[in-house]
């Protein structure tokens, strides 16, 4: 970690003095903090992006859903290869997605997760175990709320959007096995 650090400083201190080598060289500072001061300097030019909205979270990770996948053993026998079956499936399978981004965005991810990356990590890292009842046919895609209320504990734990820095106790760990 230090050496990173010092690379930073290195290319920072660069800088300044690279304009006369390539006249035309730009550089562009992303950063997640919307301060810059971090740099040592306040009057360094920066452009704040705000952070998204929760419709605007989301709409993104709405872009690209993860799927259901299906556990039932008929299902790879061919029989399933009807493209009216699999838009209708797709349907589904989008409606779930939403309102489970909505339900982490709601109760994790609005306060541990700031921006759309660590939400898209929380909303992925949960999603198998919360659609693996749908995948079993054991709930139907429109039977959310009974879903949410079998898995109501998942939106409750630390760990379901990061992984804890102290390990869980015995009793935790026999919890956690039996789900």
């Amino acid at each position: 970690m230090g050496d990173f650090v010092g690379i930073i400083v290195f290319l920072l201190s660069a800088i300044p003095h690279n304009p006369p080598q390539i006249p035309t060289l730009s550089v562009v500072f992303i950063v997640s903090a919307p301060n810059p001061r971090q740099f040592g300097s306040a009057e360094m030019p920066h452009v704040h992006f705000a952070p998204y909205s929760r419709e605007e979270s989301i709409e993104i990770l709405c872009k690209n859903p993860l799927p259901i996948k299906k556990l039932t053993p008929g299902d790879d026998d061919g029989a399933s290869d009807d493209e009216d079956m699999a838009v209708n499936d797709t349907n589904e399978e989008l409606y779930v997605w939403k309102k489970f981004c909505a339900t982490v965005w709601d109760s994790l991810a609005k306060s541990a997760a700031r921006d759309v990356v660590r939400f898209r990590t929380a909303v992925e890292k949960n999603w198998p175990v919360f659609v693996q009842p749908i995948a079993r046919g054991e709930y139907g895609t429109r039977n959310y709320a009974s879903l949410y209320v079998y898995h109501k504990e998942m939106f409750r734990r630390e760990t379901s959007v990061i992984d804890t820095v102290i390990p869980p106790t015995t009793n935790e760990r026999i919890v956690m096995k039996c789900r």
